[in-house]
């Protein structure tokens, strides 16, 4: 969205963001508030017995520890009350009137979800404060759609879904798997948000028109600008052709609509999901369609196959080795794939995604758009995405475009590894400089210097130094988890009602489970063990 956009945006999204805000300062401080129902126990394919206790949330703000929902409405939850109001009190103002206002959107918004996403609406347990203001500021940007731009009456509801990404993500080699991992990981993540941005740019929306993002399934609020087809069309064209061009079809967004009137989203939107689940099932089914009927699908390539390929990706485009070094054990991998491993080390450090007009060692490639990723704010470059942390001055670093980004990568460290491990790993950086200072090949130095680099005390460990630093046997474990019956829950899971506001809550909190909470659950020994046991 343009500079401008944003401003038009804020003049619209600020009342009601400013509303919800005072809606949550009222309820930390009134007595006997009502708690919030667990989205997780208004979703299933069971009917639930109405005499079973209710799960209720802790009313804690945004945090990388997991809060688990309790049965029970005890003193426990008025202490945890007690300890958010305090919070909202010392680092933000008490969220007084004045001080929201000078706020921007973007900050108001994570405010919003920081403190509003755990609290219930006056009148309903079943929907938070958060969703219920969001689903308002989307319908808002819709309405002013309608007077501004004249986009015709009615809604979309624009669903996209990423297909290939377990292939795409496991399509790893031993060596270099673990920053490869991550690397793939990261970029799938930075690919939806690309075509998020996409969508909200050529429909002049926002990002609280976002409903759902995660594992890939994306459901977005949407006006009906005329044409939109075709508007959503070139979108499908562009990015598919460009996936296809760069991973051979492995990758591919399907873009499906359907319509819906203002007074079909106002209640139950059941009937809305399964034809949207329908749409996409069928569009799925008719892969890079839109590239086939302009007759730009290449079936066959003009070249015959290089006798070198990515070991990775296996494409033939790899980079060359240095001239003259036969015994050069580098691995031949293509550029992209070589560039997503070795930004492996610095994923787990950065906190900034920025918007660069040219390439660099540290961006990332969608279409035309180059992202930076930083461990500092760049004043001269856009921001767009800021990685969450729980530092107090997080806040700070959102502006008019920057929005947070659930993707926070956790990791064992160089220096957490036992004394005998950083030993041994203390001689391999000193045969590393041995090399460099015997080499003259300046690509050979390169890789060394990286090499040597990847092996510093705040770097990620490596496989291999995990492997040695366990007890018993000098394995590795991974566990590997997979949500089933996702589509299934969306389309006609929800337990009475779906609303707007439900696929909203459900969404954010699925995004805090995988996003948020895994790393947390890793230092758990006890939920380790269980989930040990079961894997057993």
């Amino acid at each position: 969205m343009t500079g401008n956009e944003y401003y038009k945006s804020e003049d619209v999204l600020k009342p009601i963001l400013i509303e919800g805000l005072l809606k949550v300062r009222d309820w930390f401080h009134k007595q006997d508030a009502p708690y919030l129902r667990s989205i997780f126990d208004q979703v299933g394919f069971k009917d639930k017995d109405e005499t079973i206790s209710a799960y209720y949330v802790k009313p804690t703000s945004i945090t990388s520890n997991i809060s688990y929902p309790t049965k029970v409405k005890d003193v426990l939850l008025d202490e945890i009350k007690a300890g958010t109001l305090n919070e909202i009190k010392t680092r933000y103002e008490s969220l007084d009137e004045n001080y929201l206002r000078l706020l921007t959107v973007n900050k108001l918004m994570f405010l919003l979800e920081k403190f509003g996403g755990t609290i219930p609406i006056e009148g309903n347990e079943n929907i938070s404060i958060f969703d219920t203001y969001k689903v308002r500021a989307a319908k808002a940007i819709i309405a002013r759609n309608r007077k501004e731009f004249k986009h015709d009456p009615g809604n979309l509801i624009i669903n996209l879904d990423l297909s290939g990404i377990q292939s795409f993500i496991y399509n790893i080699t031993s060596q270099g798997a673990l920053k490869n991992l991550r690397s793939r990981s990261f970029f799938i993540e930075l690919l939806c948000n690309h075509a998020i941005d996409r969508c909200i740019d050529a429909f002049n929306l926002h990002d609280v028109n976002i409903l759902m993002n995660g594992g890939g399934n994306i459901y977005i609020l949407s006006s009906k600008p005329p044409g939109y087809n075709e508007l959503l069309g070139s979108i499908d064209y562009n990015i598919n052709s460009w996936l296809l061009e760069k991973f051979n079809g492995r990758l591919h967004i399907t873009f499906s609509t359907v319509e819906a009137s203002d007074e079909n989203l106002k209640f139950d939107i059941s009937s809305t999901l399964q034809e949207i689940a329908k749409a996409a099932f069928i569009k799925k089914n008719q892969k890079f369609q839109a590239i086939i009927q302009k007759g730009d699908l290449v079936f066959i390539n003009e070249t015959d196959p290089s006798p070198q390929h990515c070991e990775i990706c296996f494409r033939d485009s790899v980079l060359p080795q240095p001239k003259g070094r036969e015994d050069y054990e580098e691995p031949i991998r293509c550029s992209f794939c070589d560039r997503l491993v070795r930004l492996g080390n610095v994923i787990p450090e950065i906190r900034y995604v920025q918007i660069s007009n040219e390439d660099s060692g540290h961006c990332l490639q969608i279409e035309n758009s180059y992202y930076l990723l930083s461990k500092v704010h760049r004043y001269d470059l856009p921001c767009r995405w800021v990685i969450y942390d729980e530092r107090i001055d997080f806040l700070n670093d959102l502006g008019t475009s920057a929005i947070p980004l659930f993707a926070r990568t956790y990791v064992t460290t160089v220096d957490m590894l036992p004394k005998d491990i950083r030993q041994d790993i203390a001689e391999e950086k000193e045969e590393l400089y041995t090399q460099l200072s015997a080499t003259e090949d300046q690509e050979e130095k390169q890789w060394l210097k990286d090499e040597i680099d990847s092996l510093g005390d705040k770097n990620a460990a490596m496989l291999e130094h995990l492997a040695a630093s366990s007890r018993g046997a000098k394995l590795i474990g991974a566990l590997r988890m997979d949500a089933d019956n996702m589509g299934k829950i969306i389309s006609k899971g929800f337990r009475g009602q779906a609303t707007l506001e439900k696929l909203s809550s459900f969404s954010r909190n699925l995004n805090y489970l995988f996003r948020l909470y895994l790393g947390s659950l890793n230092k758990d020994r006890t939920i380790a063990r269980a989930i040990v046991k079961c894997c057993v």
